[in-house]
């Protein structure tokens, strides 16, 4: 929702020595860029083991901006059937992203569709085993300092706390059989792509939502974050990048999915979209956006 290239690398990939993980076993540091290649050099400048983070891979670091080219025959990709095409998608959203997959066509890939049926349980899965893990790092915390977190994130953790040994178990097999769905698409196709966020971007006090019945679960909860909660809980490589604008100007994305490890693949999709495109060149005016809300601060003073 930012007009920017975000990266979340394999899980592994770069060290999180130094940071603090709301989630212990899916949560990652990836750069956040203007470019795919400014994005690609990033990574591999900060990729790489570190002996102070032992999940870190002895993997070799690749030069991963050496390998962005714009053609991409032979590169077989699949639509995510349940997050691309789930009911309640914005028509602006929709719209550019079957724009997009048109464009993949012209670059020479192959577009192909898959089915991910665990996707959407993925997203309870995920904040269920998330909210325990920073629970769990917060305990201190929240005995000494329980007024200076917000309602929302100690109401969040406290209750995480409450989650039986069992359940936390249970919820983890089943991440892994999530994972392994993914994994298993990625073994027949190069990457996945889909929206990365199925609601067009809005003000903040335009998108708050309350979720209070069993349809606001599947309305909200799940549609607002289906296009990403899956891959992390798979821990692969997934890439934001620039798609297209609404009606209001706001910025769109589209996400592209890679085998573990398989960054490199995922950055020559998303440079060979970003240069048949021209969406990462539009950024705000902010000096114009400044003025104007300095106007309006100036206004309501008188």
């Amino acid at each position: 929702m930012n007009g920017v290239v975000g990266l979340r690398p394999t899980y592994g990939r770069v060290s999180r020595h130094g940071g603090v993980m709301f989630a212990w076993h899916s949560d990652t540091i990836g750069p956040l860029t203007r470019t795919v290649a400014d994005n690609a050099l990033f990574l591999s400048a900060i990729s790489g083991h570190d002996v102070r983070d032992p999940l870190t891979s002895v993997r070799a670091v690749p030069d991963y901006r050496a390998g962005l080219i714009g053609d991409l025959r032979g590169l077989r990709l699949a639509v995510v059937k349940e997050i691309a095409w789930a009911d309640g998608v914005a028509s602006e959203v929709r719209s550019a992203f079957e724009r997009a997959l048109i464009v993949l066509k012209e670059l020479g890939a192959e577009i192909g569709e898959v089915s991910l049926p665990w996707a959407k349980h993925a997203i309870p899965l995920q904040m269920l085993t998330s909210d325990v893990d920073a629970a769990s790092m917060s305990i201190d915390l929240l005995r000494t300092q329980w007024d200076r977190f917000d309602v929302g994130t100690r109401t969040r953790m406290a209750t995480a706390l409450l989650v039986p040994g069992p359940v936390y178990s249970r919820a983890m097999r089943a991440r892994a059989v999530v994972r392994e769905q993914i994994l298993g698409a990625l073994r027949q196709w190069d990457g996945l792509i889909c929206p990365t966020h199925l609601k067009a971007p809005g003000l903040i006090e335009e998108t708050r939502e309350k979720v209070e019945t069993r349809e606001d679960v599947a309305q909200r909860l799940i549609l607002r974050r289906i296009g990403t909660h899956s891959f992390a809980a798979a821990n692969v490589p997934a890439l934001a990048l620039p798609m297209g604008h609404t009606a209001d100007d706001l910025p769109l994305s589209l996400q592209i999915v890679g085998r573990p490890f398989a960054e490199g693949t995922v950055y020559k999709v998303a440079h060979a979209y970003e240069q048949a495109t021209a969406w990462h060149k539009r950024h705000p005016d902010l000096e114009r956006t400044l003025h104007a809300r300095l106007r309006e601060r100036v206004a309501e003073g008188a």
